[in-house]
């Protein structure tokens, strides 16, 4: 403080923050941002997680839906050998194959039904992983000669196991 005539003179106030007060509210202003992304991260990939198990479920919900199609439009002639119902179970993988009868794309006609040779088996996709398979071929026709179509119907199956009644008790 210095006097100039009789008056005491007080330094001016800085209005300003402190070099302490500074480093205070960034520590504080990154420990909010760290938190706020933190939750952030957290919820997008629980989200994720959630959105892979639905399309899952919904891809296993398809794959039911285009089985049991399969199997209601089933049919088999006691004299073709090549439209027989078969269930063959091995060790590494089990297959189910029959007849059905199958729309052509674009087809609302019922005349128009074409005999599909169908297989559903579980089998390695195309990077390793199991899968769920359904083969299908036309019995007869300029397609019948061909490979059958393949259709991945679920990603990660591990077991297809089907239960066959055959009306005995």
């Amino acid at each position: 403080m210095s006097r100039v005539a009789g008056k005491v003179r007080r330094p001016p106030k800085c209005s300003g923050m402190t070099f302490i007060e500074l480093m205070l509210a960034l520590a504080i202003a990154s420990l909010v941002i760290t938190l706020v992304f933190s939750v952030y991260r957290t919820v997008s990939v629980t989200m994720q997680g959630q959105d892979e198990r639905r399309r899952g479920a919904d891809a296993a919900a398809e794959a039911v839906q285009l089985i049991a199609r399969d199997i209601a439009c089933t049919f088999a002639l006691k004299s073709d050998a090549s439209c027989a119902f078969t269930l063959e179970k091995a060790s590494d993988a089990s297959r189910l194959s029959f007849c059905s009868a199958v729309m052509p794309a674009g087809e609302a006609d019922l005349r128009w039904f074409e005999v599909h040779r169908v297989t559903y088996r579980v089998g390695a996709g195309a990077e390793g992983e199991s899968v769920l398979l359904r083969e299908h071929q036309p019995t007869a026709g300029p397609g019948a000669a061909a490979d059958p179509v393949t259709n991945i119907l679920a990603h990660g199956v591990e077991l297809f196991r089907v239960s066959v009644y055959d009306g005995a008790d």
